[in-house]
């Protein structure tokens, strides 16, 4: 039986709800835990799904945010008016049938007022509720799995937050609007380590219109978020514990703090997905308890980039359709907080129709056009997203290589040093020297190679480092 069932408003605490049904799944199993009335036949009264589903549940847990009471719909009704709101009728059937209704207040929300409420909602106004903070957000679950607990009937496997799991037709949440599946086919993939990431950069003219999409985030409203200096305190912060010299007056002494790498994902559908391994340094995976953090979604409408690539600390590019460079700084990275976004910012334009776009580190692009030019770009504003209307917020482009063209695959390991893939399955090495300058091809010593390191390496699909 799913035991809990989770109510919510999409525009209005998307982001939360996912992570509950994260946290919650770990402690209980993704089968005693609901969210959307899924799978549902055409022609079936959806009236009657919903109170199927809740009658089947022990409890229901309301998520409420701070648009949760006045959300309207696209005539200006109040969604809550409505006798046929999916949110309305899942609470009105708990409520009528006495299962339990939690409520549980995010963003700053404050519990409704009986008077505010829809006559069949009204008893919600008197149910006890937690509160679930960005700040506290694990001691706080802690009070909800133990106030759980009564409810739940099958319990799964305790500890440790999973990945995704690798088995053909794994089932995660299903999400309101959509009967998309969340599968392992991820479109495009960032690996970003703290205070060791991936950067990125822009080419030329002032950027003259905003561009409609992606918003990183699940609501507008959201895009006030956390400062600037507290991002990179806490990455100050994990630099720090992970670096720091062990006491040796101790026996034994304490182990080192790890440092976690943070992995994004773009899905089918256009989600942004994250995740946080814990277990990297040693390779601790789903059989370690607490190897990883996630998955959670952290945004949606990503689906119409051509490119998406970690930016540096806590930043991330998208090049879209039309050529802009987009920038964005997630200074959730380390928790997985969907509201907490600066951007999107438009930092350069003319990225479009590029054969290959790829990061070299210390805020350094690489591109290669149709002509086979690699050229090299330095944005030194990528932790303010500061654009090509910043004076020195951009070096370059600087011409530092010909004959890139027709490459199978090309990629940097950071520090100067590229590997290309040619069609033959030739992986060929290279070294950049003037990385960090841009110094090319009429500077002596800017490059050491190609030399050929591999043989075997066509027919990939993707190759990354």
């Amino acid at each position: 039986m799913r035991a809990i069932f989770i109510s919510y408003r999409r525009e209005d605490a998307e982001g939360q709800a996912g992570r509950l049904f994260d946290d919650l799944a770990v402690n209980f199993g993704d089968d005693s835990v609901f969210m959307d009335v899924a799978g549902l036949e055409p022609g079936r009264d959806f009236r009657r799904a919903i109170d199927e589903q809740v009658t089947s549940c022990g409890v229901l847990l309301a998520v409420i945010g701070k648009g949760w009471l006045d959300a309207t719909g696209e005539s200006g009704q109040r969604r809550l008016d409505d006798p046929m709101d999916f949110v309305r009728l899942e609470t009105a059937s708990a409520l009528k049938r006495d299962i339990p209704v939690i409520p549980v207040l995010v963003r700053g929300a404050s519990m409704p007022r009986v008077e505010d409420l829809p006559e069949d909602l009204k008893e919600l106004a008197f149910r006890n509720g937690v509160e679930l903070t960005h700040a506290r957000w694990d001691s706080d679950m802690q009070v909800l799995v133990k106030a759980l607990r009564p409810y739940v009937q099958t319990k799964a496997e305790p500890a440790g937050l999973r990945p995704p799991s690798p088995a053909p037709g794994k089932r995660g949440p299903a999400w309101r609007g959509s009967s998309l599946i969340i599968t392992a086919v991820l479109v495009s993939v960032l690996v970003i380590v703290s205070g060791g990431f991936l950067w990125h950069k822009s080419s030329g003219e002032p950027v003259p219109k905003p561009l409609p999409k992606p918003a990183p985030i699940v609501d507008k409203q959201l895009l006030a978020v956390a400062d600037n200096k507290k991002a990179n305190a806490e990455l100050n912060r994990i630099n720090n514990e992970t670096n720091a010299t062990p006491d040796t007056h101790t026996f034994p002494p304490p182990r080192p703090r790890v440092r976690p790498v943070f992995i994004y994902a773009v899905n089918p559908d256009g989600r942004l997905v994250w995740w946080r391994h814990d277990g990297a340094e040693r390779g601790d995976g789903l059989s370690t308890p607490g190897a990883w953090v996630g998955s959670r979604f952290v945004g949606r409408g990503w689906e119409g980039m051509t490119t998406v690539f970690g930016g540096g600390g806590n930043s991330i590019y998208g090049i879209d359709g039309d050529g802009l460079l987009k920038w964005y700084q997630h200074n959730g990275f380390n928790t997985g907080d969907a509201s907490a976004w600066i951007g999107p910012k438009d930092v350069g334009r003319g990225w479009g129709g590029l054969q290959h776009v790829f990061p070299g580190g210390n805020g350094i692009i690489y591109t290669i056009s149709d002509d086979g030019i690699l050229r090299w770009y330095k944005h030194n504003g990528f932790l303010s997203g500061a654009g090509v209307q910043t004076p020195g917020a951009w070096e370059g482009p600087k011409d530092v290589g010909r004959g890139w063209g027709g490459l199978k695959h090309v990629f940097s390991g950071g520090d100067g040093i590229i590997y290309t893939i040619s069609d033959d399955g030739i992986l060929r090495w290279y070294k950049h020297n003037g990385f960090l300058t841009g110094a090319g091809l009429q500077n002596p010593g800017a490059w050491e190679g190609p030399k050929d390191v591999g043989r075997g390496w066509g027919g990939l699909k993707h190759v990354f480092s």
